[in-house]
C-alpha cells in the first residue's frame, strides 16, 4: 500500500510541472481511492503470474522467473493502465475545471503506478525470496552461456 501511495509524489510533479496546472482540489484527492484498486489488482496479477511461473519453471533462476512473469502480466497490466489513464484523458475536455483536473491529474497516477509496479515491485517480489522464499540465487552476474 505503501508503494502505491508513493506514486502521489511524481505524479504531483508531473500534474504540475508538465501539465502545467497550480490548481488542485478536493475532488484530486479521490484519487487515493481508484489508484489503491488499480495499484492492487495489478500487484496481485503481477504476483499471480510470478507464482504460476515459478510452478511451471521451478528450476530456473529467479531472475529468469520475474522475467518471464513481467513479460506476461506486463501486458495485462498495460492494457488496463492504458486504458484507464485514456479514460481520465478523456475528462480533461469537461467544461468543468475540477473535473478537467481530476482526469489529468488521474491519468498521471495511472501512469506513474504502471512504471512503479514494472520497475520496482520485482525488486521487492525478488527481496522477499531471497529472505523468505529460500531462493538463493535471485541476483546473477554471470552471463548466459
Amino acid at each position: 500500500v505503501g508503494m502505491i501511495l508513493s506514486n502521489f509524489i511524481p505524479a504531483i510533479l508531473l500534474y504540475r510541472f508538465v501539465a502545467n496546472t497550480a490548481y488542485f482540489g478536493v475532488l484530486n484527492l479521490l484519487a487515493v481511492f481508484i489508484i489503491l484498486g488499480i495499484g492492487v489488482d495489478d500487484v496481485f496479477v503481477l504476483l499471480d503470474t510470478w507464482r504460476a511461473s515459478k510452478i511451471e519453471h521451478p528450476t530456473q533462476p529467479m531472475r529468469e522467473i520475474l522475467w518471464h512473469a513481467l513479460k506476461h502480466a506486463g501486458k495485462a497490466m498495460a492494457t488496463t493502465s492504458a486504458t484507464t489513464a485514456f479514460s481520465f484523458v478523456a475528462n480533461t475536455s469537461s467544461s468543468f475545471p475540477a473535473v478537467a483536473a481530476f482526469g489529468s491529474f488521474c491519468a498521471f497516477l495511472v501512469l506513474c503506478n504502471f512504471v512503479s509496479i514494472c520497475t520496482l515491485y520485482p525488486r521487492v517480489i525478488a527481496t522477499y525470496e531471497y529472505f523468505y522464499g529460500g531462493a538463493k540465487n535471485v541476483v546473477t552476474f554471470k552471463p548466459k552461456s
